[in-house]
């Protein structure tokens, strides 16, 4: 383990090792396939609210492919990804691709942000539910950004903690098509 030789007193807390290590680096810990029939039941309860503060339920994209971006303003490796994820959107929405981005953050921050960047696809906003949702999903480190994608059976077919390079964002696109 990373800390064994640290006093328990003196050990820091995932999120702020995760930060402290900066940018790619702290969330580059690669990919993960699930077990045969990863179900993508958890997500399909779990509701967000969007920017009139309405709970809209993930559930609503349901039966059609699905790629689900869970990040944060704040996170470098996150913003990186929004110009490919918005190509993503753009060149497969008439594919029946949903892309929904869930940001912990502040409503206000994604907000700007989301009007800044011109964000077509779907946003909705969470906090600790979506960070421990992430978790449910196979993010143990509880890092963003984190990728969940699902296919149209509503089966999780790939997960994946920090920033998406084109090629591996283009495989999940695949994954949950197929």
């Amino acid at each position: 383990m990373l800390w064994t030789a640290v006093p328990r007193t003196r050990r820091l807390p995932r999120w702020l090792l995760l930060l402290s290590l900066g940018g790619s680096t702290a969330c580059g810990f690669g990919d993960a396939a699930p077990g045969e029939a990863a179900s993508a039941q958890p997500l399909y309860q779990a509701s967000f609210k969007d920017f009139d503060r309405v709970k809209r339920p993930l559930a609503e994209w349901q039966g059609r492919p699905l790629l689900v971006y869970f990040w944060a303003t704040w996170c470098e490796s996150c913003r990186r990804d929004v110009p490919e994820l918005i190509r993503v959107y753009q060149s497969n929405r008439q594919d029946s691709l949903a892309v929904v981005g869930v940001a912990i953050d502040q409503t206000d921050n994604v907000h700007d942000f989301v009007k800044e960047y011109r964000i077509p696809y779907p946003m909705l906003v969470g906090g600790n539910d979506a960070l421990a949702l992430t978790r449910r999903l196979g993010n143990g480190l509880g890092g963003l950004p984190f990728f969940v994608a699902v296919d149209r059976r509503g089966r999780v077919v790939r997960t994946r903690l920090g920033e998406m390079p084109a090629d591996t964002l283009n495989l999940l696109v695949r994954l949950a098509k197929s």
